[in-house]
């Protein structure tokens, strides 16, 4: 990597720089248009005002909606009831589940016989 002179923004290219990020540059280019690399930027943002956030507020394609997140908290407060009853950390009931299908696969008795040859199979 190219060893450069460490300078700071001026007010203007503070201005421009937010201005830039607002319409949706990237932070390779600001820092190109700067001639900085873009973790300086990156490194300016955090620094004077935080982490920083586009603006428009529309969320990623692959973020959970409310009705699945509303799933997701029914099934750790069961999955931490089961724990408890089992005498068990809730992270184990989670791992076996998983390693057994997932929730709607998971069958216990398929799940004890596996467990029972996964036992009986020869070990070095």
């Amino acid at each position: 990597m190219i060893q450069r002179k460490r300078f700071g923004l001026s007010a203007a290219q503070k201005r421009d720089v937010w201005r830039l990020w607002k319409a949706g540059d990237s932070l390779h280019k600001i820092g190109h248009g700067f001639g900085k690399e873009h973790s300086s930027i990156v490194v300016w943002c955090r620094v004077t005002v935080g982490l920083f956030r586009r603006s428009g507020g529309a969320r990623s394609s692959r973020s959970r909606c409310v009705s699945a997140r509303r799933s997701l908290e029914g099934w750790l407060a069961v999955r931490r009831l089961i724990a408890k009853r089992l005498d068990r950390v809730a992270s184990t009931v989670s791992r076996e589940v998983a390693r057994h299908g997932g929730c709607p696969e998971y069958r216990a008795n398929e799940a004890d016989s596996q467990a029972w040859e996964s036992a009986l199979r020869p070990k070095l």
